[in-house]
């Protein structure tokens, strides 16, 4: 449901989902889920959402935010093999210009995830985690083709469970600029921020980019930037499958492309490779996360948007050449989980004012599961179908076909995703 008036906005939303699931894995005592449940494993969810926002007559803007969801999820496991899940996320958002060329903007928000992890019937543990998040951004506007973005921000995050971590929260202050302009037809953008971090100390990162219009339809791009990711506390705590040493990831990534318009559509090719130092990746042989010393991913992607005889078709390829550079044994590996090559093709045509049609269709080449490439996960082709049926301006029926040929794959060693399945929905708003 949506109301907007002059100054204030409402918007609300509620929804449902229920499935009898599949079989989440195929593994036994010593690999996989390390237990062999041969079952169905369902998951349940409903959540409802609420936004409202007012503009006063002095320019200060302000909306605020709330979503719940609750559900249920049922897994194969030795140690668990039951969720009862709940989040919740509430936020707001303070706009107002104290000067035409000034522009504060003060976000705020709290996220919280709750577990409750279930052997059968028997409560087995609890994990509780919440996320503080407070942001101010100032854009400042320097001139005709100049825009200065200075902020800080702040982040805590605090997890509570019955089992025992050995570090339970910890906070990042941040500090950054930006610097948009626009030279000679050149646009140019440059970024800098400043981390630090309770746990892992400070860290600098950046960025530069780059923009051309060598003609009217097509335009020259080029990026770089740099990164810092801290491991989760489930990557480093989890009892039984983490590792308290792992070191935080550092990255540089550089990016080159081209995009264009013309008469039959859009396109867009771009090249880029990134760096890492100590990449945080499965290890199957310690069924824990690790640290690979460095890798280096190199990709392809290409798109193309056109339409034909009434159907939009949207194209993606992409081509990735991920590979371990560590000097440790598995140099020159493959990094695991990672297909080398997917293509995903999408349809969508309308007929008349009631009736639309779509179909999806998803290619993804081989990938291993492992560091030592050992263990190698086929390649598949997976086949969706979706329609709609408009009633009427409030009213309208919508289902999906996923994976129509019921192709039986893995992303993942011994954990399977879903066959082919089916969703019916029924849409309101008034």
């Amino acid at each position: 449901m949506s109301q907007r008036g002059t100054q204030g906005w409402l918007n609300m939303n509620a929804s449902g989902i229920g499935t009898k699931g599949f079989n989440a894995c195929t593994g036994s005592d010593t690999a996989g889920c390390f237990t062999n449940e041969p079952d169905r494993d369902g998951y349940r969810n409903v959540a409802g959402s609420l936004r409202a926002g007012y503009r006063f007559q002095n320019g200060l803007e302000i909306d605020a935010s709330f979503m719940h969801s609750a559900g249920k999820t049922e897994f194969d496991g030795s140690f668990v093999n039951k969720a009862v899940l709940a989040q919740q996320v509430l936020g707001g958002t303070a706009r107002y210009s104290p000067v035409d060329f000034w522009r504060m903007n003060l976000i705020a928000g709290r996220s919280r995830d709750d577990s409750d992890n279930f052997l059968g019937t028997a409560f087995q543990n609890r994990f509780n985690t919440i996320r503080d998040t407070v942001t101010l951004l100032n854009d400042v506007t320097l001139g005709k083709n100049q825009l200065l973005t200075v902020g800080t921000d702040y982040q805590n995050d605090h997890v509570k469970s019955t089992e025992a971590f050995t570090v339970n929260s910890r906070t990042n202050w941040g500090a950054f600029a930006q610097h948009q302009t626009t030279v000679a037809k050149h646009d140019i953008l440059l970024s800098l921020r400043h981390d630090d971090n309770q746990q892992f100390g400070s860290r600098v990162t950046g960025g530069a980019g780059w923009g051309y219009p060598l003609t009217e339809n097509i335009r020259l791009l080029a990026n770089f930037g740099s990164a810092f990711k801290a491991p989760t506390f489930n990557e480093l705590y989890f009892p039984g499958f983490s590792n308290p040493n792992l070191r935080p990831e550092d990255s540089r990534s550089y990016e080159f492309g081209t995009r264009g318009k013309a008469d039959w559509g859009n396109w867009s090719l771009n090249v880029y490779e990134t760096h890492i130092l100590h990449l945080i990746a499965f290890d199957a042989s310690t069924f824990a996360p690790a640290n690979i010393d460095q890798a280096r991913i190199r990709g392809f992607e290409g798109v193309i948007s056109t339409q034909i005889k009434g159907w939009q078709l949207n194209t993606n390829l992409t081509l990735l050449d991920p590979v371990n550079r560590s000097s440790e044994l598995n140099r020159g590996n493959i990094l695991p989980r990672r297909a080398e090559q997917s293509f995903r093709l999408d349809a969508d045509r309308q007929f008349g004012q009631y009736y639309k049609l779509g179909a999806m269709l998803l290619a993804e080449g081989e990938r291993y599961d492992d560091l030592a490439n050992t263990r190698k996960l086929d390649s598949y082709v997976k086949f969706d179908l979706r329609a709609e049926y408009i009633l009427n301006k409030h009213w309208r029926l919508q289902g999906r076909i996923e994976n129509l040929f019921n192709e039986r794959y893995e992303t993942a060693a011994f954990f399977n995703q879903p066959g082919r399945n089916f969703f019916a929905m029924v849409r309101y708003q008034p």
